[in-house]
């Protein structure tokens, strides 16, 4: 019999947790935004805004969510305006948090999901010729 004390059959807390994403259909916002844009942003960030109320997990958000785009929207427009570098930093996080790059969404547990029924797992992989063997 091996030396030391018995399992207590407990619960084994070095297994990772399991966690889940919050799934959403891959297709373009269209509902209803409850805050605007500031009229007065620069070109670029009106441009970011557009791509912003689009992305798909929109239809997730609520009103504080919709303010803090537009709180972000705020220090994009500092950041086009001014090239400031400290307000990078900021803006790298809160886009981070409102889900705006794959990696972010990721991180996030957010995925958009195709809706057309298509499986994309049948992809085919060439196989590597082997030169001179």
């Amino acid at each position: 019999m091996p030396a030391g004390r018995r399992p207590s059959g407990g619960p084994v807390r070095h297994n990772n947790p399991v966690h889940r994403f919050t799934e959403y259909p891959n297709v373009p916002y269209e509902g209803p935004i409850p805050v605007d844009p500031d009229p007065d942003w620069p070109l670029e960030t009106m441009e970011w805004w557009n791509f912003l109320v689009k992305m798909p997990h929109c239809v997730g958000w609520g009103d504080t969510d919709w303010r803090y785009a537009k709180d972000t929207g705020h220090i994009h427009a500092e950041w086009i305006r001014t090239k400031r570098l400290m307000c990078l930093p900021e803006l790298r996080m809160r886009e981070a948090k409102m889900g705006t790059t794959a990696d972010a969404r990721l991180t996030t547990r957010i995925r958009w999901v195709d809706v057309d029924g298509a499986d994309h797992d049948d992809a085919t992989v060439t196989p590597i010729r082997k030169i001179g063997g």
